[in-house]
């Protein structure tokens, strides 16, 4: 692979990667709804019904949501793979045409249930026996998915491989996660295992805890403290340490957008 001038590769700067995590219905899902709401595109990756729940508004906001939002409700390797070809071609066609990418966004929701789904698949793999997955609507696919043999073997190289086609995006990207607690340390942590969670947290740019303010709103907590595991890159200061749960407002801090 050539070398490239920093200026050929712009489009990468131009977003926001960010890992949100949080217990379970608390507004996840929700906060990705406000960017379809206000204009800007969202393709989500389905992985559990926290999206089918959040679309329960009135006919005319789920109207207004559907018109810039996509969804694919996919479970499986072959799935994701289909789906992040179709975004690596479509993103492109999008920029080119004039929007911006930071008003382009990929949610994976959750990239925990994926995690859970990619194990359940990796369990149908016969190892040893050429092509034999247990689904014979994949054939011959998973022979070298299959050369691994250990489950959490599978699980990682998977992930990896999802979360760096993620990543290679030219727009915002957002993994969510549900939350996990380090019962000896008392601190939460994004429910991932194995290499994945250190594989996500160190590609994006945000780490963001959500959680409720105990005054009938929500809150992300930016800064890590003995309670929780969060941060972003950058300068101090440019992100406060506890914003509010608007994906949007984030972007533009964080990418200096009208600032």
């Amino acid at each position: 692979m050539a070398f490239i001038a920093v200026g050929d590769n712009k489009g990468l700067y131009e977003r926001l990667t960010m890992l949100l995590y949080s217990a379970p219905r608390l507004g996840k899902t929700t906060a990705l709804l406000q960017i379809p709401a206000t204009g800007e595109i969202l393709y989500v990756l389905s992985t559990d019904a926290g999206l089918r729940a959040a679309l329960s508004g009135t006919a005319e906001e789920v109207t207004r949501i559907n018109k810039n939002m996509r969804v694919t409700y996919a479970t499986g390797l072959l799935d994701i793979r289909r789906d992040l070809s179709y975004l690596s071609q479509q993103i492109p066609v999008l920029i080119s045409k004039g929007v911006k990418p930071w008003k382009i966004w990929v949610a994976l929701d959750t990239v925990t249930h994926l995690q859970q789904h990619f194990l359940s698949e990796t369990r149908t793999i016969q190892v040893g026996t050429k092509g034999a997955t247990g689904n014979p609507q994949v054939g011959e696919t998973y022979v070298r998915d299959a050369t691994v043999q250990v489950d959490y073997g599978i699980l990682n190289a998977w992930m990896n491989e999802i979360v760096n086609g993620i990543m290679r995006l030219p727009c915002n990207v957002v993994f969510i996660a549900l939350e996990k607690s380090d019962d000896k340390k008392k601190t939460m942590y994004p429910a991932l295992v194995g290499q994945s969670a250190d594989k996500v947290a160190g590609d994006v740019d945000v780490i963001a805890y959500l959680i409720d303010n105990g005054k009938g709103g929500r809150e992300l907590k930016l800064k890590t403290d003995p309670r929780w595991l969060c941060g972003f890159r950058g300068k101090p200061g440019l992100l406060a340490d506890t914003e509010g749960p608007d994906l949007l407002a984030l972007r533009d801090k964080y990418l200096r957008i009208g600032g």
